[in-house]
């Protein structure tokens, strides 16, 4: 598979997620624990991993594979430990796996509007902003386009924060 995704993203999945200071600067009212940056780190790491995993011919998930921290298949999906975060490779029409989606909940709306920034810093680029959601694109008009698209959770409900981040190919 051709993979068009700039090096840099891995290189430097640091920034991707926010860093403990950072992540305190984001909340004002309280500072986040290791472990909810630490869901909010991993998160991000597998929206990056998604996006380098999609193909037109199916999924090649060699970084969750390759990467201890995660346990799972391609067919039943990747979890780390008791970290609320799943990743599931669903199925087109025909059978072939062209999408890749992360779910997780992070602690606070401040951890999400940290983790976006990350992204748009790791992905190197500015995504589409679509109202309800924001989607990166890569390779438009090329042999293998792909996209990230980020659904946040705008509301926060019971003080949790659900969000998915969905890759396909294209």
């Amino acid at each position: 598979m051709t993979r068009l995704l700039k090096p840099a993203i891995f290189v430097s999945l640091a920034a991707a997620v926010p860093s403990p200071s950072g992540a305190a600067e984001a909340l004002k009212s309280e500072e986040p624990t290791a472990e909810q940056i630490a869901v909010a780190t991993q998160t991000a790491v597998a929206a990056v991993y998604c996006l380098a995993a999609v193909g037109k011919d199916g999924p090649d998930p060699a970084r969750f594979d390759e990467d201890a921290a995660w346990t799972g298949t391609v067919t039943k999906g990747y979890s780390q430990g008791d970290m609320p975060i799943a990743v599931s490779f669903p199925k087109d029409k025909d059978g072939v796996s062209r999408t890749c989606v992360v779910e997780a909940t992070l602690a606070s709306l401040e951890l999400q509007y940290a983790m976006r920034g990350g992204l748009e810093a790791a992905l190197q680029s500015e995504p589409i902003d679509q109202g309800s959601n924001l989607i990166w694109m890569f390779g438009a008009g090329g042999e293998s386009p792909r996209g990230l698209q980020f659904f946040p959770d705008y509301l926060g409900l019971n003080n949790k924060v659900n969000l998915r981040l969905v890759a396909a190919a294209f």
